[in-house]
């Protein structure tokens, strides 16, 4: 174990120096070496930083470019968010928080976004739900069907706040991991998650 864990990392060290000269072909040549190491050492997480470095080559780009690419896309994001957030009537009757299965506050969370208060907005959006990373990507935004705009327009883009949200505050820092007090020697499966 000890000599393929040295052997990937040689190949490691080989990819990061062609990876620097944008010598992309060799770099990927090594990256692949190393990644099939990794595989071989069931080393998931470097499996997936070698995955993520073969993609910026694909692209033909360097990690400084990508992450400039995704500083912009954020700055983008947030923007949309804002102007969104703006329409957002904070009505009498927020039928957006009833219609939420998860009953989100979208009307406060929306004024935070506005305000450009993203750390507050993070906080209440999480108050109401324990995984916005994956809902703002795979919740049917019944809040969205809700929201009383939809009689002379179309309805707030919720789905999409709240996804800005919770990216800014993962790019932010914000979002910490809660491990439990206590393991338990049991396994929960999820029926239909394939």
């Amino acid at each position: 174990q000890a000599g393929l864990a040295a052997e990937a990392e040689g190949y490691m060290r080989q990819a990061e120096s062609q990876y620097a000269d944008k010598n992309y072909v060799q770099a990927k040549k090594y990256y692949l070496l190393a990644k099939d190491v990794y595989a071989e050492l069931e080393n998931d997480s470097k499996v997936s930083e070698v995955t993520r470095k073969l993609e910026l080559i694909e692209m033909g780009i360097s990690e400084e470019e990508q992450a400039a690419r995704e500083a912009e896309e954020a700055a983008k994001a947030a923007e949309e968010a804002k102007q969104q957030a703006a329409r957002c009537m904070d009505c009498g009757t927020p039928f957006c928080t009833f219609s939420c299965p998860l009953h989100n506050v979208a009307p406060e969370f929306n004024d935070l976004v506005y305000s450009e208060d993203w750390e507050k907005a993070y906080h209440v959006l999480s108050s109401t739900n324990n995984f916005p990373e994956f809902t703002s990507r795979v919740c049917p935004a019944l809040c969205e069907n809700g929201c009383i705009m939809n009689y002379t327009q179309r309805a707030m883009g919720v789905k999409s706040i709240e996804r800005a949200i919770i990216t800014n505050a993962w790019n932010q820092g914000w979002v910490k991991p809660e491990p439990p007090k206590e393991h338990k020697d049991k396994s929960v499966a999820v029926v239909g998650s394939g």
